[in-house]
């Protein structure tokens, strides 16, 4: 499953009609991390319905991968000092 069209191989794919997630099992750690983030990302976008060419769901699913979970850890800290300043 995880052979492109064009012969080539990839470390992850979600199969749109399936809606199957494949992941490489010669990935290991944060790399694997980023494959499974980016993958979870085009399965969100089925889920969700959101349709965009494949050029920008790709563009998506990488700025997600790489910086997502930075964003949203930075996101928990604003709002950990917000509350706690309220209080």
């Amino acid at each position: 499953m995880l052979m492109r069209s064009d012969g080539t191989y990839t470390f992850g794919m979600t199969d749109r009609n399936t809606r199957d997630i494949y992941i490489s099992n010669m990935i290991h750690g944060n790399f694997y991390d980023r494959v499974l983030c980016h993958e979870l990302c085009h399965a969100f976008c089925l889920s969700y319905n959101l349709t965009m060419d494949i050029q920008t769901e790709e563009i998506v699913a990488d700025f997600l991968a790489t910086y997502g979970r930075e964003v949203f850890a930075l996101a928990d800290e604003l709002i950990r000092g917000i509350v706690g300043m309220a209080m």
